[in-house]
């Protein structure tokens, strides 16, 4: 089992089957959710206080990437990252808001750091952000990562 270690930046691992934790994994700070990638093959942290996703590789036990999940007009408007899932192979969908009711959601390659929704249905023009058409406060997608479900918290959904 993985859980977020917010106060020491960290991912705690615990075995559920000796009822022990195991040696945590370091990664951004302030890390909030997580996400399995289709695969199992790596873990996606979403980092609140730096605005970032550590890529983890489960095989290994260790952060292969820290990146950043705002572009450069983001970060100076101080959005916010709120939520994040991940879709296949290693994509993290992450949904960031500046305020005033608008989302961007980014599409950020794990293996790569590279944000790019590039061959993804709903793509802008931008080539990283998926246009829902709504405020996506949550999103999440199936355990085999072929659809995103997110909602603006209220009683909106979507299905992508």
């Amino acid at each position: 089992m993985y859980v977020t270690n917010t106060d020491h930046n960290r991912v705690e691992l615990f075995d559920l089957a000796s009822q022990a934790f195991l040696s945590p994994i370091s990664v951004g700070k302030g890390p909030t959710s997580l996400a399995l990638t289709s695969d199992n093959g790596e873990l996606a942290v979403l980092n609140l206080a730096d605005e970032s996703v550590s890529a983890v590789d489960l095989g290994q036990g260790r952060v292969i990437g820290t990146y950043p999940v705002l572009t450069a007009q983001e970060q100076s408007s101080f959005a916010v990252a709120l939520a994040m899932t991940t879709m296949k192979p290693h994509l993290a969908v992450v949904s960031v808001t500046a305020g005033g009711g608008k989302t961007d959601v980014h599409a950020l390659n794990l293996d790569s750091g590279t944000m790019s929704c590039l061959g993804i249905f709903s793509c802008d023009s931008t080539g990283i952000n998926l246009n829902l058409g709504l405020f996506a406060a949550f999103v999440d997608s199936t355990p085999d990562g072929s659809k995103l479900f997110f909602g603006d918290g209220l009683s909106n959904v979507g299905i992508l």
